[in-house]
């Protein structure tokens, strides 16, 4: 009877065990009770794809690695680890959300088709999800297919752009005006955010010509889409203009 009762609560506790954590992109569920993984399925994408215009300052012949950088996720406990995992392969990647143990879990395996094709300002470089494939691996309790949201990710990469600007003033005014305009910073990192995009900008000042050589390097993130298209072009330059307002200022 006492074997029977511990069983019993030790059923009932499992699906807290296997409780897991979420955000905007992707998530598992609060409870979860199964007893034997399903069989993997396959099904056909359709209406979900995201572009990104790089202008060509930016895209001068660089692999798509080395302009957008998406985020590899690996967090959690040695019984239940969170993954996003992404193979690059010319035209097509294929981008993983695995929920696992580090032995057996289970996942979406999403595949992408990659393009790119000239425009007037630059390159357009496109991601069209064509696939989607579920899996639980193990042979009893397995993890629950983590939810993910493919297109969100698509449209979460980062790219990094420095540019400079010259000031007629000195560089401890056109400091104090960075520290004022967008907090005080010690290490001259600072972060600005517009409708389009969010910016992460190290920021270096140098006596030149009597004034000031302003040396923005930024990394620009949560790009905004609309009609499924990134306007790097357009991001950049709301970036420059800000950051021109904030030197003149």
């Amino acid at each position: 009877m006492k074997f029977r009762l511990k069983l019993y609560i030790l059923l009932l506790t499992m699906p807290f065990v296997l409780s897991g954590c979420s955000n905007d992109i992707m998530s598992t569920s609060s409870i979860h009770w199964q007893l034997k993984p399903n069989a993997p399925e396959e099904k056909v994408v359709q209406g979900v794809n995201i572009s990104y215009n790089i202008p060509k300052y930016i895209y001068q012949n660089k692999s798509i690695e080395d302009i957008l950088y998406f985020e590899r996720i690996d967090y959690g406990t040695p019984n239940k680890q969170e993954k996003v995992l992404i193979k690059t392969c010319a035209n097509r990647w294929q981008i993983e959300r695995r929920t696992d143990n580090g032995v057996a879990g289970s996942g979406r395996v999403y595949d992408i088709e990659v393009s790119k094709e000239p425009t007037d300002v630059g390159t357009k470089i496109s991601f069209v999800v064509k696939k989607e494939r579920t899996y639980q691996e193990g042979v009893i309790l397995p993890f629950a297919v983590p939810a993910f949201d493919i297109k969100k990710y698509l449209a979460r990469a980062s790219i990094t752009y420095s540019f400079e600007l010259n000031s007629k003033y000195d560089v401890k005014s056109i400091k104090a005006n960075f520290d004022r305009l967008l907090g005080k910073s010690n290490v001259n990192k600072y972060y600005l955010k517009t409708n389009l995009a969010a910016y992460s900008n190290r920021v270096k000042f140098y006596p030149y010509r009597g004034g000031t050589k302003v040396v923005i390097n930024s990394t620009i993130y949560n790009m905004k889409y609309q009609n499924d298209i990134i306007n790097v072009h357009k991001i950049i330059n709301s970036l420059k203009r800000k950051i021109a307002e904030i030197v003149d200022a």
